[in-house]
C-alpha cells in the first residue's frame, strides 16, 4: 500500500520539473534563432523581446497558415509553430512580452523616417504608421511593436510586404508605396542597433 502512495508523490514531483525542462528546452530551441534574450540574430529573425504578448501569440498561432508568411517564415517557422500547442504558445508568449524591449536608436534618416511614421503618405492614402503601431512604435492591438527591431529586419520586412513575399493587406498596401529611400528611412527611425 505504501509503494501505491509513494509513487504518484513522486510523480508529482517529477512532472513539473520535466515540465519545465521541455519549457526550457523550447526557449532555447526558440533561442538558437532569436540570439539569447531573443534579440534577433539576423535580418530574417526578429526581435521577441518585449513584443506584445497578444501579437506574440497570434503571430504564433498564425504561423500555422501557410497563406501569408514570409518565404523564410514558412522554411523555419511553420514545422517549429506546428510543434507547439496553445499552452506552449501562450508560455512563450509571455516569456518574451515580458523580456524588456530593445530601445530605438535613430539612424542618420530618422528625421524622414520619424515624418513618415507620424503623417503617412497623404497624397497616396497611405494612413500613419502610429494609426497601428502605437505613437512611439509600441505596439497596439493593431500592430507589433517596432521600436527597437532590428534595423535590418524592419526593412527586409517592408520590402516583403513591397513584393507581397509576405501578405497582410494594410501592409502590402503601405509598403508598395514607399520608395527605397524611405523604407531605409522608417528602419532608420524606428530601429535599434
Amino acid at each position: 500500500m505504501r509503494k501505491m502512495l509513494i509513487v504518484p508523490l513522486l510523480m508529482g514531483t517529477l512532472l513539473p520539473a520535466a515540465a519545465q525542462q521541455t519549457a526550457q528546452d523550447t526557449l532555447a530551441h526558440c533561442e538558437s534563432c532569436h540570439a539569447p534574450g531573443a534579440r534577433g540574430r539576423t535580418s530574417a529573425t526578429p526581435r521577441l523581446n518585449g513584443q506584445s504578448y497578444d501579437y506574440l501569440v497570434g503571430r504564433l498561432g498564425a504561423m500555422t497558415s501557410a497563406l501569408d508568411q514570409s518565404p523564410h517564415s514558412l522554411q523555419v517557422m511553420w514545422s517549429n509553430a506546428h510543434r507547439l500547442d496553445d499552452a506552449a504558445r501562450r508560455r512563450i508568449a509571455r516569456h518574451y512580452a515580458d523580456l524588456p524591449a530593445d530601445k530605438a536608436v535613430p539612424g542618420p534618416q530618422a528625421a524622414l523616417g520619424r515624418q513618415l511614421y507620424e503623417n503617412g503618405l497623404p497624397d497616396e492614402g497611405v494612413t500613419p504608421c502610429r494609426s497601428c503601431h502605437g505613437a512611439n512604435g509600441e505596439g497596439s492591438d493593431a500592430g507589433p511593436r517596432l521600436a527597437g527591431q532590428r534595423k535590418d529586419y524592419l526593412a527586409e520586412q517592408l520590402w516583403a510586404f513591397n513584393l507581397v513575399a509576405r501578405v497582410h493587406g494594410p501592409m502590402n498596401h503601405t509598403a508598395m508605396q514607399l520608395m527605397p529611400g524611405q523604407i531605409d528611412a522608417l528602419a532608420s527611425y524606428l530601429g535599434g542597433e
